[in-house]
C-alpha cells in the first residue's frame, strides 16, 4: 500500500497523494450518500405516492405532491453524480487486487449509471400528462393517466436492465 508521499506538481510545487484510507473513507462516504438519496427516492417518495395496480390513485398522489416528485427526482440526479464519482475511486482502491476484473467491474458501473442516467428521464416525463396544459385538457383523464404509468414502467423496467436483469413489477401491475 502506499502512503501519503510528495510528488513534483506541474508547476514545480509539492503535492499530496491520498492514501488508501482516505481514498477508501471517501468512497464509503459516496456510498453511504448513495444509499442514503436511493431510500430516501424509492423509499421515501416512490414507494408512497406509487400505488400498485391503482393508475388514478397513483397520478392523483403525483400530481398532489409534485414538488416532492421533483425533489426526488434531483436526488435522484444526486445520487447518480455521487455513484459516478465513486466508480475511479473504486478502479484506484482494487486495482491492486486484481486489475482484469477491476476494469471489468468499472465498465460494468459505467454502462448501469449511464443506462440509470437515461431512464431517470423518465421519472420526469410521468409529469408531462398530469400537467395542466391546455392541450390536455381536451385528452380523458384515463388516457392520461395511462400516459404517466407508460413512463413509469420504463422507467421500472430500464431500471432493473440498469441492475443487470433485475425487475421491479410494482408500476407494471394492472390497475
Amino acid at each position: 500500500m502506499s502512503t501519503v508521499g510528495r510528488r513534483a506538481g506541474a508547476a514545480g510545487g509539492a503535492r499530496r497523494e491520498l492514501t488508501p484510507t482516505t481514498l477508501a473513507r471517501i468512497t464509503g462516504a459516496l456510498y453511504l450518500l448513495v444509499i442514503a438519496l436511493g431510500l430516501f427516492c424509492e423509499l421515501g417518495v416512490r414507494g408512497r405516492l406509487i400505488v400498485a395496480g391503482d393508475v388514478d390513485a397513483t397520478a392523483r398522489n403525483i400530481h398532489a405532491y409534485e414538488s416532492l416528485w421533483r425533489i426526488s427526482i434531483g436526488a435522484e440526479v444526486l445520487l447518480l453524480l455521487a455513484a459516478t464519482a465513486m466508480v475511479p475511486l473504486m478502479f484506484v482502491l482494487f486495482r491492486p487486487v486484481n486489475r482484469l476484473l477491476t476494469l471489468a467491474a468499472t465498465a460494468f458501473d459505467l454502462v448501469s449509471l449511464a443506462v440509470e442516467a437515461s431512464i431517470a428521464m423518465f421519472l420526469l416525463a410521468a409529469l408531462f400528462p398530469l400537467r395542466d396544459a391546455p392541450y390536455l385538457r381536451e385528452v380523458d383523464p384515463h388516457v392520461t393517466h395511462a400516459m404517466m404509468r407508460v413512463a413509469l414502467s420504463l422507467h421500472a423496467h430500464g431500471f432493473g436492465l440498469a441492475l443487470a436483469g433485475e425487475r421491479d413489477d410494482r408500476t407494471d401491475r394492472r390497475a
